[in-house]
């Protein structure tokens, strides 16, 4: 099932991010000192480039973007990639992809395609880019949530 399919479930986008939301949660909840990118600053410090997957572990990358090794814990993906797999998704060309949640909301789900954008919904994507930076920067799952805590 791919993000759209999965969007088009819900009454609304608001609905959507909402459950995203609580399978975020849960997921930290269940695994609340999980680091997805335990090596994060060795590898900045060493100058390697690491690159986070929707569908694995994390990987470091070559020059021209192609995967190295494996620098991460076994797992399905980073903290949104298990989200939404957990909700059904399973279109590997789209958890591929190495862009933010923000843009893959955007692209692959047809989500805020719209001119007005709710306040409510700007608010969670916005929490959900700073949940993932977190995550990305070495961060256990618990400290990357709470930001979530506290938004709509």
């Amino acid at each position: 099932m791919n993000l759209k399919q999965i969007v088009n479930k819900f009454e609304s986008h608001q609905d959507f991010l909402i459950e995203l939301k609580k399978q975020v949660l849960k997921l930290a909840s269940e695994n609340p000192n999980f680091v997805y990118n335990p090596n994060y600053e060795q590898n900045k410090a060493l100058k390697i480039r690491t690159k986070c997957k929707y569908n694995g572990p994390v990987v470091s990358v070559d020059k021209e973007n192609k995967i190295q090794e494996v620098v991460g814990p076994d797992c399905k993906g980073c903290i949104f990639g298990q989200a939404l797999q957990n909700m059904g998704w399973t279109d590997s060309q789209q958890m591929n992809v190495t862009y933010n949640i923000k843009t893959i909301l955007r692209n692959f789900a047809g989500v805020f395609q719209l001119e007005f954008v709710d306040d409510q919904i700007d608010v969670l994507l916005s929490s959900f880019r700073e949940t993932q930076n977190l995550q990305d920067s070495g961060n256990s799952w618990s400290n990357c949530v709470e930001n979530l805590l506290e938004s709509v």
